[in-house]
């Protein structure tokens, strides 16, 4: 049985880390994620380190096969959780503004 452990930032998914008695892997989510949690926390005054870093949680669960594939399973799920639009959606809640948006679009594709 791997262990899972789902990085967040607030509700924002960041990461995936799957452990078995002899396997790991990390998987980070695409530069979106980040960078949609950078522009929230700058935009709701969540950048001094204590703040930044009091926003991470972890949620764990369970899950059978090889840890690779447990990952990417459970990233593709993410992705399709939270997908770009839910990710705007954040953005524009935190206060973010359109020209800010075209500038957040063009660093996550870097």
């Amino acid at each position: 049985m791997a262990k899972v452990k789902i990085r967040y930032w607030k509700d924002i998914p960041v990461s995936v880390h799957v452990s078995s008695d002899n396997d790991r892997a990390n998987l980070p989510l695409p530069k979106i994620y980040m960078v949609t949690v950078d522009a929230v926390a700058t935009k709701t005054g969540l950048t001094d380190s204590s703040a930044y870093l009091a926003g991470f949680r972890t949620e764990t669960c369970e899950r059978e096969g090889a840890a690779q594939a447990v990952a990417e399973t459970v990233a593709d799920g993410l992705r399709e959780r939270y997908p770009a639009g839910w990710l705007r959606e954040q953005r524009r809640n935190a206060g973010v503004d359109p020209a800010t948006e075209s500038q957040i679009d063009a660093e996550a594709r870097e």
